[in-house]
């Protein structure tokens, strides 16, 4: 990759030489190309509330692969497992997934230049702890929005 800002070629996402972080994300083959959705937060949360969770595993399953997207990383669990996992797991697979991706944020954030958060996992965990899953949903959906 060639630095926009100082002209230095580098491998990575941010300029050994000038800092200046790197405006791609990582190119994927065309036929596993998707575009990232921006979804109104709002209306996700009353969805989840009004369809009594159903909702809720469908963003889980959107929220995952798109993640992985704007990651650039391959997806170690599809999002179809992971849902199948919160269920089985009667949730508690998706506490620990909710800190994976909060370490999956802070990832996307130093990878493109922004100041991280240390503390995104820690959070996400914590939130998810005390059963508010939606509001760590709505968290990630905000990350994602800012990408789509």
């Amino acid at each position: 990759m060639i630095c926009q800002k100082c002209g230095t070629q580098f491998d990575g996402y941010v300029c050994p030489n000038c800092g200046e972080a790197a405006n791609a994300a990582p190119q994927m083959p065309l036929e596993n190309a998707f575009v990232v959705e921006r979804r109104e937060i709002a209306m996700c949360v009353i969805l989840s509330i009004v369809t009594f969770g159903i909702y809720a595993l469908y963003w889980v399953y959107k929220l995952n692969d798109e993640m992985c997207v704007v990651a650039g990383e391959e997806s170690f669990t599809a999002g179809g497992t992971v849902v199948l996992l919160i269920i089985v797991t009667f949730g508690i697979y998706g506490i620990y997934w909710n800190y994976k991706q909060g370490e999956r944020v802070d990832r996307i954030h130093s990878m493109r230049g922004v100041a991280a958060g240390t503390n995104t996992p820690l959070i996400y965990l914590l939130i998810s702890l005390i059963g508010l899953s939606l509001i760590d949903y709505a968290l990630m959906q905000n990350e994602l929005n800012m990408y789509a």
